[in-house]
Formats: C-alpha cells, sequence, structure tokens
C-alpha cells in the first residue's frame, strides 16, 4: 500500500508514512514554509496562534493545568522552557501560573515573538525571548524542569 502525500508546491509519493520521516530531502522545505507562514500570513493573536479556534484556549489551559498538578504538586520555583510560544499564551496562562519562576520562550516567528512581552505582561526576571526555531534549540543539561511543546510536535 502507498502513501501519496502531497504538499503545496510538489507532489511526491512514499511506500509507508515511516518513509515518508526517514526521507529528510524535504525537511528545509517544510520548515522553510512553516517559517513564512508564521512570519507573513498568521495574525498575530489568540485566533491566530491557535489556528483560528481561539475558543479552545480556556478548555485547553484547563485541561493542561489538571495534567501539570497530576505530574506534580507544586510548581514553585521551576524553570520553564515554552517552545514555538507564538504570543506566549502558555506562558501568561499556565506556566508564570503554575509557579515557575523563569520562563524562556521560545519562538521562530520574530513578528510573535515582538508581541509576546506585552502580551504575557511579566516582571522582566520571570521571562527571557529567543528567536529560533525548535528543531535549533538546544537546552543544556537539567537546565528546564519543564519544557511545554504544545500543538507544533504534530507539524
Amino acid at each position: 500500500k502507498k502513501c501519496s502525500l502531497r504538499g503545496t508546491s510538489d507532489s511526491k509519493e512514499w511506500p509507508s508514512p515511516s518513509a515518508l520521516w526517514r526521507d529528510v530531502s524535504m525537511m528545509d522545505d517544510w520548515y522553510i514554509e512553516a517559517k513564512s507562514y508564521w512570519d507573513n500570513e498568521a495574525p498575530i493573536s489568540m485566533d491566530g496562534v491557535l489556528g483560528g479556534f481561539a475558543k479552545l484556549d480556556a478548555p485547553d489551559i484547563k485541561m493542561s493545568r489538571n495534567l501539570m498538578l497530576k505530574l506534580r504538586t507544586d510548581w514553585t520555583g521551576s524553570v520553564a522552557a515554552d517552545i514555538a510560544a507564538g504570543i506566549g499564551r502558555i506562558t501568561k496562562s499556565l506556566l508564570l501560573p503554575l509557579g515557575c519562576a523563569r520562563v524562556d520562550i521560545i519562538e521562530q516567528s520574530a513578528g510573535l515573538l515582538s508581541a509576546a512581552p506585552e502580551y504575557v505582561n511579566a516582571p522582566d526576571e520571570k521571562c527571557r525571548f529567543f528567536c529560533f526555531a525548535m528543531q535549533e534549540w538546544q537546552p543544556k543539561f537539567k537546565e528546564y524542569d519543564i519544557i511545554w511543546v504544545q500543538w507544533c510536535i504534530g507539524h
């Protein structure tokens, strides 16, 4: 059984989904197209970062908080990384309210990242902002208690 996948600019066939993921020939194009979308097309807003589904923010935050509190009841003083953070939705509504001492916001879109400080509205010592893609991020060993990667991980 063949797996036919079509992109926006070309077409290529793979014999299976695993063969697709082993084929790195298109990886650069995928990353370039993704960056272009977030830099040039996505609205810099809650609706934009949630792909038109801003109404999912409250239930998503509630369920994420429930998950975090099942893992550990006290996150006070933790250091977190919010990967592909967009405008800082998770930082503002989940990680800082959980008690994180610091959140590093990692986002490849300069436009989204430039909106994050105002959106998050946290003291300077609480957040650091880094503009690069998640595939380029190389954290130091044991630097973070929490590494939050959501939504983008499936793309």
